[in-house]
């Protein structure tokens, strides 16, 4: 007795609890001479608990211990250790024993969770750190709250109780990467936040440090520690490795990039998304242009890979910004192999990122003669022939599939062409005359195709008509550096097209060296969101870029810096700005009349969120009361939605019936936000 009563002690004042071990030896020395079963010793209990078989006899001898947990603070740090490991093993390997744990099905929703934080309830007396380590872990668990800043940090430490922590956490973050990795690569970092909620996210810019890539090297972490002393949680660790090795395959993950600004307010949501995301990028800034490949990443022997450090992101400097100011074919042939080493890097991955994409021509090992595609990530006002020497050389290495990335939501691209469409096999360009747009510091001419007979009124506000004799020469967009074109361009751009045939290319001229990338980017999200058809052919210029449901689609796509030549007016040139008599409309009166259909806007939206279920965003219309009351000139400044959702609205609007306004007419912007659940 005296032996048991020995080791206790020590038990406990290795835990730092000294008065707790008198308390110990004077309920050992009180049970002398008494009959009945021996009390409950953890020490003769370890061999069963830490096995974490969820057996009769692991479980009977959780049980005990959880009767000590109350009053024993040595108890209470057991008790948590042994229930959290016995969890880890259970969902690791699937053992329907678990419910014999957790007192009920362990594949219920929240079970587990309500489970965890019931034993936090019962450690809560165990040595800190870990009763908020717990806790931490129980809320992200099983209310989708908490932090899992502790837990993490606790998990990676020599504590004690550390492995069953490190076991519980390690299976959570791999079945939420498994979660992940079935979803598009622009999800996989809000997949893994939901699915693992408290999971620390740091603010970064580089896409490296990002959600995805971080959770995998604290995955690895975790199972690079393993069970450590706790020889009983081997098996949930190998478990483990074993189902990330299966999920992860010989698949190569590429993480987006963007340029982190956040789109300009009133600019149309443009852009486009598909299967395919170029692996090689082409980034320009004030050093000047870098070829590289996106962050990638794999998972071999346990550890994670970083497939793309041939090439690397943001990569080598291919060409300097003074060089390609002027670009000369010395320059053009020194920039050639080094964008060529990171497009051999990233058609080297692509069809490991890529295996669901079968369809021809998508991937470059599957497009022959076409040109090979780059994402394109320009910096922010630079001169605009740093840009077109950029497309001069990347053309000169056979890269002519080229994208934009806009700022805004990761994911999607802007498609474009560069002076003119590349020759595509079997692929027709679209016929007809060309909108023109001639971008200027200050702003944009566009120039309808000649012969064209249009009138001088009835053009969008904000627009300025330019007139020959009595038919239009062109419309003025002002341009600011603060708020870029306002979504006017694209509207100027919509109406244009829809009065005249034109082919869906818009030829955009640069006629001055201080337009810059800023604007040039403004035009070309402008261009993309200009109402319309859709493009067809969008798919055959730009493989693996689609139109998907509920997205935006583009109308037009721009030919940048292209070369043609600019009208010349046959009368000298009259601005007309369009100038309606403005009238007083009482403000509580128009918002009275439009939300008395806030049901019939909402009905709108839900239709479409049982369709897609993460739908949410912002619409801005612009409408005009005129004088009688009615409405006239319903369209959309902003639409963040999808396009049923804005027809819907738009035609509910049309139908409002507001009070007279006081002379003249009012022109009113409204916008909309709508997202689940309110």
């Amino acid at each position: 007795m005296m032996a048991v009563v020995e080791r206790r002690v020590r038990l406990v004042q290795g835990a730092g609890w000294r008065f707790v071990a008198a308390l110990v030896l004077v309920a050992a020395f009180s049970g002398c001479g008494k009959k009945g079963p021996p009390p409950f010793s953890l020490e003769s209990a370890l061999p069963v608990l830490t096995t974490y078989s969820l057996d009769d006899a692991f479980v009977g001898s959780l049980g005990a211990l959880k009767e000590r947990a109350a009053t024993d603070p040595v108890a209470a740090a057991a008790y948590a250790r042994f229930a959290f490991g016995g969890v880890a093993a259970g969902l690791s390997a699937q053992n329907p024993a678990l419910s014999r744990l957790v007192a009920r099905e362990g594949s219920e929703p929240g079970t587990v969770g309500q489970f965890l934080g019931s034993v936090v309830t019962i450690a809560k007396g165990a040595p800190a750190p870990l009763p908020a380590v717990l806790e931490s872990l129980a809320l992200a668990w099983g209310k989708g709250a908490g932090d899992l800043t502790a837990a993490l940090a606790y998990a990676a430490s020599d504590a004690e109780a550390a492995p069953a922590v490190r076991a519980l956490v390690a299976w959570k973050l791999a079945d939420g990467l498994r979660l992940a990795l079935a979803a598009p690569e622009s999800e996989r970092g809000r997949q893994l936040q939901a699915s693992i909620p408290g999971l620390p996210t740091a603010m970064t810019r580089d896409p490296r440090e990002t959600v995805f890539p971080s959770t995998l090297r604290t995955l690895e972490d975790l199972l690079r520690r393993g069970a450590g002393t706790d020889k009983g949680l081997a098996d949930v660790f190998a478990r483990v490795s074993k189902d990330v090795a299966a999920a992860m395959g010989e698949r190569a993950f590429p993480i987006p990039v963007s340029p982190g600004a956040e789109p300009r307010s009133g600019t149309p949501a443009t852009g486009v998304q598909g299967t395919y995301v170029p692996l090689l990028v082409l980034s320009l800034d004030a050093e000047g242009l870098k070829a590289g490949v996106r962050p990638t990443f794999g998972w071999a022997a346990g550890k994670v890979a970083d497939l793309s450090v041939g090439a690397g992101f943001p990569g080598a400097l291919a060409a300097s910004a003074v060089d390609l100011a002027a670009v000369t074919p010395p320059v053009g042939e020194a920039a050639t192999p080094a964008i060529g080493k990171a497009r051999a890097v990233a058609e080297s991955l692509e069809s490991r990122a890529f295996p669901a994409t079968v369809a021809p021509g998508v991937l470059s090992a599957s497009r022959g003669e076409r040109g090979r595609p780059a994402l394109v990530l320009a910096a922010a006002n630079l001169p605009a022939t740093v840009l077109n020497g950029a497309f001069e050389l990347a053309v000169a290495a056979g890269v002519n599939d080229l994208r934009l990335l806009p700022p805004g939501p990761i994911g999607r691209v802007m498609p474009v062409f560069f002076k003119d469409l590349p020759a595509v096999p079997g692929v027709e360009a679209p016929r007809g005359p060309r909108v023109l747009v001639a971008l200027t510091p200050s702003g944009a001419d566009l120039y309808p195709p000649a012969k064209s007979v249009l009138p001088l009124a009835g053009w969008p506000e904000g627009t300025q008509a330019v007139a020959d004799g009595k038919k239009l020469f062109k419309l003025t967009v002002p341009w600011v550096a603060e708020r870029g074109f306002g979504g006017r361009l694209a509207q100027a751009l919509g109406v244009l097209q829809g009065k005249v045939p034109v082919a869906p290319l818009v030829d955009v001229v640069i006629r001055a060296k201080d337009v810059t990338t800023t604007q040039i980017l403004d035009a070309t999200a402008e261009t993309l969101g200009a109402p319309g058809a859709p493009f067809g052919a969008l798919a055959a210029f730009f493989p693996g870029v689609a139109c998907l449901p509920g997205g935006p689609c583009p109308s037009s796509l721009p030919v940048l810096f292209s070369e043609a030549a600019l009208p010349k007016a046959a009368k000298p040139q009259v601005v007309m700005a369009e100038a309606r008599p403005s009238g007083f409309c009482e403000k509580n009166a128009v918002q009275r009349v439009v939300a008395g259909r806030s049901g019939a806007y909402r009905a709108c939206y839900e239709a479409e969120l049982q369709r897609y279920g993460n739908l949410s965003g912002r619409l801005e219309v612009r409408f005009t009361i005129e004088p009688d009351g009615s409405v006239s000139g319903v369209s959309s400044t902003t639409n963040e939605l999808n396009a049923s959702v804005e027809a819907c609205v738009l035609r509910q609007v049309s139908q409002l019936k507001f009070p007279k306004p006081d002379g003249g007419v009012c022109i009113i912007r409204w916008p909309f936000r709508f997202q689940p659940g309110g």
